[in-house]
């Protein structure tokens, strides 16, 4: 009888935790590996190691969400007196859920006892109404999959995407405070960053008394990991056996979090010029005259602006006073390469690579490409033979981690053989518009600034 009763408390708690965790943590972390925590095999053993992980789970979702690691509670507690609590108050109702997540579990552990009893004295009523009691649970469960929640969307199209579903996820996953602790453990290991080596624009770097080809390829959302492996990884693409005779410098620099892309633009032609009104509103030329940006050095250059996607976005016609050539989805239809799918309709940003010194005209000339197919959420080109996602975190926790990996090993792949090509009166310079816009939670695995990677012929 005790052997049975807890094994029927096990079961209790194993079932009442996941499904709270699937109703209200869904949109966390951990709910993007698969169902059922693996944890939690453990700890539902035990009532107290119970309500001990519900309580960190629920702080570190909460962590989570804001971006925040385990170094934050250290700061809390020191200074429990300087705590505002009208701000941990919106803290709390931002995200009830996750609240709601711990006070209902609470509940479940403090009555786990008498639920137990009372399924005990109610048995045989249970055998005799078991048929009664699944068809009002199917029920139950397929009037709440048509309610209009983003939980609910997000369970049918699992269901509908069923042979993708199980392709991509796993029936176990990992907490949250686990997915964090791990991540933490993993990127403690991540050098400090040195102030010296970051630079604010390039105009001690697009040098033509040195250069007669200036290749700027700005790449949308580069997966910089925080995680050595994986950055290693897709830089050692690029830079393979044949390019041993290549000059590397790396360089850090900030990224716009107001303007995101157009941000890194203006910072481009005009270095710290803050003036993004103007910059948005006004012909490049024009505002490059007006601020008295360093691009206003290169009038004699022959300057070509080529981008992946459609020049109308983001009001890129204004660029073509400045520049000799600008060139977008329409004005590349007849290069006849692959559109690559994704928020915006463009061509595949690798095989784009192949064709830029065709737009060398001049003794003098500077090429900007400005790449899309990572943009998030993306699309996934194809998978690549570097690695298997479910090996590395954070490429298992979230299928658009994996899938900007990928896309990005295509590319590198594709601009290796671009710099294996480089003359010794060409430069490359290469570096991120801005890290994978994703939520603060997902945010964290990647670094904070940008790596600027120039590349010439020893």
């Amino acid at each position: 009888m005790i052997r049975t009763k807890f094994i029927l408390k096990y079961l209790l708690s194993l079932v009442f935790v996941n499904f709270t965790g699937l109703i209200f943590l869904y949109d966390t972390i951990s709910f993007n590996q698969g169902l059922i925590s693996f944890q939690s095999i453990i700890y539902c053993l035990n009532s107290i190691l119970l309500f001990f992980f519900i309580f960190i789970e629920t702080v570190f979702v909460f962590l989570q969400y804001y971006g925040l690691d385990i170094e934050f509670l250290n700061l809390i507690l020191f200074n429990l007196t300087n705590i505002d609590y009208n701000f941990v108050k919106i803290i709390l109702l931002d995200k009830f859920f996750y609240l709601i997540y711990f006070i209902i579990n609470l509940i479940f552990i403090l009555n786990l006892e008498k639920i137990s009893q009372l399924i005990c004295k109610k048995k045989e009523f249970l055998v005799i109404n078991k048929f009664k009691i699944f068809v009002s649970s199917l029920l139950f469960f397929l009037i709440f999959l048509f309610l209009p929640f983003e939980l609910t969307n997000k369970i049918r199209d699992k269901i509908t995407n069923f042979q993708e579903s199980i392709q991509e996820y796993s029936v176990l996953r990992n907490d949250n405070w686990f997915i964090s602790l791990k991540s933490q453990i993993i990127y403690d290991q991540t050098e400090n960053v040195d102030k010296e080596i970051y630079i604010d624009d390039f105009s001690n770097i697009i040098n033509f008394d040195k250069y007669n080809n200036i290749y700027i390829i700005i790449n949308e959302s580069y997966p910089n990991f925080k995680n050595k492996i994986l950055k290693e990884k897709l830089f050692n693409l690029i830079i393979d056996e044949r390019n041993n005779e290549i000059n590397i410098k790396n360089y850090k620099k900030s990224w716009s979090k107001k303007y995101s892309t157009q941000g890194a633009e203006l910072a481009l032609f005009c270095g710290k010029n803050k003036n993004f009104t103007d910059f948005r509103i006004k012909t490049l030329d024009q505002f490059i005259k007006e601020n008295n940006c360093y691009f206003q050095n290169y009038k004699s250059i022959n300057k070509v602006f080529v981008h992946s996607s459609s020049i109308n976005n983001f009001s890129r016609k204004r660029y073509n006073d400045f520049f000799d050539n600008l060139l977008g989805f329409e004005q590349l239809k007849n290069l006849k390469i692959k559109i690559c799918e994704g928020v915006y309709l463009s061509y595949c940003d690798d095989q784009i690579l192949s064709y830029l010194r065709n737009y060398i005209t001049k003794k003098k000339n500077m090429i900007i490409f400005l790449t899309v197919n990572n943009h998030i959420p993306t699309n996934l080109i194809s998978k690549t033979d570097v690695l298997k996602c479910n090996d590395y975190h954070p490429l298992n926790i979230f299928d658009q981690i994996c899938y900007s990996f990928h896309n990005q090993a295509i590319f590198n792949k594709g601009l290796s053989k671009f710099v294996s090509k480089l003359k010794k009166d060409e430069l490359l310079i290469f570096y991120s518009d801005t890290p994978p816009l994703f939520p603060l939670r997902e945010r964290v695995h990647y670094e904070d600034f940008i790596d600027v990677y120039t590349f010439e012929k020893k």
